[in-house]
């Protein structure tokens, strides 16, 4: 019994760590347009709405949905307020992204700032940029940021 035991206590342990934590709270999300907390828009509040859409496996969710203008630049979408790091941790980031409509403009998926492997500081580097492969299908973008001993 004892070893039954402990095999679902290592079993717990390992689920606990090796399962990941989202560091962002969408769930403060409501219908409407521009920022809300923690999610800054880019550019107008009339081209960042969160409305219900269809998610990647058909259910109805809160969406943020970025509608560009034709004066292009930051036009639409998000970025969130920083999070301290562990740098002894890697990170994984990932999105659900849908262009629908035209592939005009580019799709932005990335970080605020990070310390490249030779010690350089990049700002606003992309684990992504450019056009879906074709408009109206999800695509899961994921992107990481390794140990500092990677």
């Amino acid at each position: 019994m004892k070893r039954h035991a402990l095999l679902l206590v290592v079993i717990l342990l390992s689920y606990t760590i090796t399962t990941g934590q989202n560091l962002l709270d969408t769930s403060i999300w409501t219908i409407g347009s521009g920022s809300v907390t923690g999610f800054n828009q880019n550019g107008l509040s009339s081209e960042n709405s969160r409305e219900l859409g269809l998610n990647h496996v058909g259910d109805e969710v809160l969406l943020w949905k970025a509608s560009p203008d034709i004066n292009g630049n930051t036009a639409g979408g998000w970025t969130t307020n920083n999070h301290t790091i562990d740098n002894t941790k890697a990170y994984r980031f990932s999105i659900w992204l849908k262009k629908t409509n035209s592939n005009d403009g580019h799709s932005y998926f990335g970080c605020t700032t990070v310390l490249k492997l030779d010690n350089a500081v990049e700002t606003y580097p992309y684990f992504w940029k450019g056009d879906l492969p074709k408009l109206d299908r999800w695509y899961l973008l994921v992107g990481y940021v390794h140990e500092h001993s990677y």
